[in-house]
């Protein structure tokens, strides 16, 4: 027995063929494009110390688009944390029985000031990250902590706040 293939069938696979070879370039070219677009991330938060003195340190925290402060307790401390003006946002007991943490947005403002009683019973996230004690918390166990925020819009040169 032999089969005859009809002319029709062999332009219909032909047909198939550069289809599927329209669409592979298709995705080729897409692939292309998305590689040769830089990815431009945002600048990564910087909270950094920039000071410190017995039992007193300063952070300075840039690149953030926020300025909130969770303070978590691993035991039982008491703290407090105010703003730049002074006034109180949270004052209390946080223990892993009772309270285990606070958070507190200071996002208007350019300020935190952080008495921690328990350094070692406290860990302080700004922005969900961790920050590291300047002063170790066995050395010093209650500690004063100052956040300068420096919000995105101040970081630019001073040439911009000029103008003619």
């Amino acid at each position: 027995v032999k089969f005859v293939r009809s002319e029709n069938l062999d332009k219909a696979d032909e047909k198939e063929k550069e289809d599927t070879k329209e669409t592979e370039e298709k995705k080729n070219d897409e692939q292309k494009t998305v590689e040769e677009t830089p990815i431009v991330e945002a600048p990564k938060q910087e909270l950094a110390a920039v000071q410190n003195s017995g039992k007193n340190s300063t952070y300075e925290l840039k690149n953030a688009d926020k300025f909130v402060v969770k303070l978590v307790s691993t035991g039982q401390t008491w703290v407090n944390v105010k703003n730049s003006g002074g006034q109180s946002k949270f004052q209390g007991l946080l223990s892993t029985t009772g309270t285990p943490s606070a958070e507190v947005d200071l996002t208007g403002d350019t300020k935190a000031v952080l008495v921690i009683g328990r350094a070692v019973d406290t860990e302080i996230y700004v922005n969900d990250q961790k920050l590291e004690y300047a002063i170790a918390p066995t050395d010093v166990v209650q500690q004063n902590i100052t956040i300068q925020f420096v919000p995105k819009n101040e970081e630019s040169s001073s040439d911009d706040y000029f103008s003619f």
